[in-house]
């Protein structure tokens, strides 16, 4: 099953998730995911994401402690970032510069 137009996918609560690393576990889905859940997934670091389009991610309740600046700025079209309870130390999103 193709699923090349999926613009939301939740894969929120599910234990001990594991993603392909170089952000190949959502491949096929560049140009369509808008939104993606991944809250309570027990990571314990940010994902490689290369989701030029994703508009919503949500990280919540995770083990998070910090966000690579790499990972932040493939994030183009980001417009909400939900990292609640995590264990950040630092959030680079501040230091990234937007040109208009």
């Amino acid at each position: 099953m193709r699923l090349s137009h999926l613009s939301l996918l939740d894969l929120s609560h599910n234990g001990e998730l594991a993603l392909e690393t170089r952000g190949r576990s959502f491949k096929g889905l560049q140009d369509s995911l808008l939104e993606l859940h991944l809250c309570n997934t027990s990571l314990g670091s940010t994902p490689e994401l290369l989701l030029p389009a994703l508009r919503t991610l949500r990280l919540a309740q995770n083990h998070i402690q910090d966000i690579p600046v790499e990972v932040a700025r493939s994030l183009n079209s980001l417009q909400q970032l939900d990292v609640s309870y995590n264990q950040l130390r630092v959030c680079p999103l501040s230091k990234l510069s937007t040109t208009t």
